[in-house]
């Protein structure tokens, strides 16, 4: 692993550093803005057999549209006229309103002393000089957003969507259709009349492109809308619903609605972008083409809400509650601004701003990756990808670039989707392995404190033993091996079961009876072990119970009490399992037990960590003791069943 030099990482987190990344980045979105820009705009320069039309008028002389590639894109200065069918209405004769840019919205734009609104409908009219003889004409354009007809010297050549002077009433399809074909009879000039429906969108958005038939421009295009955008928006669903099934995996009964909102805003953007509205004409039929461009805005402006409130949840930004709430509301306020100033060219005013705000939110995300901030790297790229299609888009539509705005949101969500599957995999991995080290880590710790307490008890009891033994030899040659054989049953039943936390009821009765029979030749035989078992059909810790005996022995005195007594009891009591460790001793006070004995305190330890069972101390000074272990019945026999 390379190590990075402190300096260079003081140096890479400062704020310095941040500003100047920031600021290059910035640099390169500008520049990557104005290269594609001018690229648009001087598109005849790059293609020179893409010549723009002057003054109405559009050169051919030279042209053979048969070895023309990509055909000719009439670009340039078109003469328009305003709520006007030329051809269909019979007003061919009409003089213009002037000329008017191709492609460009009309928005705006000031015709016999008045500016125009992005409603109405249009004619647009182009002569293109000296066609060759023979040449075969289709015309058509490939990304309009505007439903069209399209005449080549009067006759009808394409037509697309359903056209209306009402906005109501006006409609966009799949593709354009073929009519006819325009062919040439000799070296011509050919008027091309493109008219327009009221779409509310403010006229042409793209080139009519004229090709030789046959060519196939339009039916690869055609092609690319039918399989590509189907195929990304499977991969959006598909991403989308792995991604909604994680988040609400990773967090369980605490869902994360601010994940959620941004995995829907995403794929919403998708659905209403102009990849999706050309193939929902093809299913439904023509679609009013101004609500989806309605819906494409308040997407964006829900992606972007959401975006927001994500990356404060996930602690990548870190603005103030008052601060994010004033700009989840500003950039609300110029997204409804930027739709009410549609197609007019004052829309670049909240377009800017909320390209400003985007930059905002990009640099409080580089600051976050300075500090090493969990996947911030990742959001910065979502933001600078968002801003990518978010300039397309409005581009697109002031038709400011030749390319179309179709492929970057299809870009966006796969992108998204597949990195938030990334993250979200990541996550719920480190979830995974947390709580299985948190689990071992936890049952470390348990088993440790269980040996230790083991430890207390082994050592503690093996001790007495031996001493009581010593003590007998020398009373009794015969008494001692009889307490050592005592002693080596009980030893042996102990090593065997020792790798066992629990062993049958009835093994540690007879570890309880070797132990007794070994104390009780020591004591002359002057304490009784009263057994009342009525049910024996479960487990219990080793040497769990015989402390109790031998606290019986050594604290109860029952040795000096007339007629001593130590009683066992178990029985099957509702629910639970019921053992009785009863004398008639001196009895102790439970509240007078010193800090530093453990023995008590590791039984109730053991069977509550075991068997999750309670014990009940019930002892009086003079009375005896009655110590009662509830074990619950439930567990027991589910464990047995096993």
């Amino acid at each position: 692993m390379i190590k990075v030099p402190d300096k260079l990482k003081k140096i890479l987190k400062s704020k310095g550093f941040g500003i100047a990344l920031y600021t290059v980045l910035l640099l390169f979105l500008v520049y990557w803005i104005l290269y594609t820009l001018e690229f648009s705009y001087n598109f005849t320069g790059i293609r020179p057999q893409n010549i723009k039309a002057e003054n109405g008028v559009y050169d051919f002389s030279g042209i053979d549209l048969e070895t023309a590639e990509g055909g000719k894109r009439l670009r340039g200065d078109w003469q328009f006229y305003y709520n006007k069918w030329i051809v269909t209405d019979n007003l061919i004769t009409d003089e213009p309103d002037g000329l008017i840019y191709v492609p460009s919205r009309w928005t705006g734009m000031r015709f016999n002393g008045a500016a125009l609104s992005r409603e109405g409908f249009a004619s647009y009219a182009l002569v293109m000089q000296n066609v060759g003889k023979g040449q075969k004409l289709e015309i058509h354009e490939t990304g309009c957003d505007t439903p069209y007809r399209i005449f080549a010297n009067g006759v009808l050549i394409t037509t697309y969507g359903i056209m209306s002077k009402d906005k109501s009433e006006t409609r966009i399809s799949y593709e354009p259709e073929n009519v006819n074909t325009y062919i040439t009879t000799k070296t011509e000039d050919v008027l091309i009349v493109v008219e327009v429906g009221n779409a509310g969108l403010g006229g042409l958005n793209d080139c009519p492109v004229v090709a030789m038939q046959g060519s196939g421009i339009k039916f690869a295009r055609s092609y690319f809308n039918k399989n590509f955008p189907l195929f990304f928006a499977g991969i959006a669903i598909s991403f989308t619903i792995i991604n909604l099934i994680m988040v609400f995996s990773l967090f369980g009964e605490k869902k994360e609605w601010t994940t959620v909102a941004f995995l829907i805003a995403v794929f919403l953007h998708y659905l209403f972008s102009k990849n999706i509205y050309f193939i929902l004409n093809r299913f439904t039929g023509p679609t009013p083409p101004i609500l989806f461009y309605i819906l494409n805005i308040f997407s964006n402006c829900f992606m972007l809400l959401s975006f927001l409130f994500h990356l404060q949840r996930e602690k990548v930004t870190d603005f103030s509650k008052r601060s994010r709430n004033i700009l989840a509301a500003l950039i609300s306020a110029l997204f409804l601004v930027y739709y009410l100033m549609t197609g007019s060219f004052w829309q670049v005013i909240p377009f800017v701003l909320l390209l400003a705000v985007m930059a905002v939110i990009l640099y409080r995300i580089l600051r976050s990756m300075q500090k090493g901030v969990r996947f911030s790297f990742i959001y910065s790229f979502f933001m600078m990808l968002s801003m990518v299609v978010f300039i397309y888009e409005g581009m697109d539509f002031w038709s400011a670039m030749i390319f179309s705005s179709s492929e970057p949101p299809w870009m966006l969500v796969t992108t998204i989707s597949i990195m938030m599957s990334i993250i979200y995999f990541v996550r719920m991995r480190q979830n995974t392995v947390g709580a299985m080290k948190s689990i071992q880590l936890e049952k470390d710790y348990t088993d440790m404190r269980h040996a230790a307490m083991l430890a207390q008890i082994k050592p503690h009891f093996v001790f007495n033993a031996l001493t009581s033994i010593q003590s007998m030899y020398h009373e009794s040659l015969e008494e001692g091996d009889t307490a050592l054989n005592y002693f080596s049953k009980h030893l042996r039943s102990n090593i065997e079961s020792d790798k066992r936390d629990l062993i049958p009821f009835e093994d540690e009765l007879l570890n309880i009876g070797n132990y007794f029979e070994l104390e009780n030749m020591r004591l002359k035989n002057k304490v009784r072990l009263l057994f009342d078992i009525e049910y024996f059909d479960f487990d219990v810790p080793i040497l769990s119970l015989q402390p109790l005996i031998e606290n019986a022995i050594k604290y109860a005195k029952t040795e000096l009490i007339e007629d001593g007594y130590i009683q066992i009891v178990s029985r099957l009591e509702e629910k639970r399992i019921v053992i009785e460790v009863n004398d008639n001793g001196i009895g102790f006070d439970a509240a007078a037990i010193k800090p530093e004995s453990k023995g008590l305190a590791n039984i109730i330890e053991r069977f509550k960590y075991s068997l999750n069972a309670e014990i009940v101390i019930d002892s009086e000074i003079g009375k005896g003791t009655a110590i009662s272990i509830f074990i619950p019945y439930a567990e027991k026999t589910a464990e047995i069943d096993e």
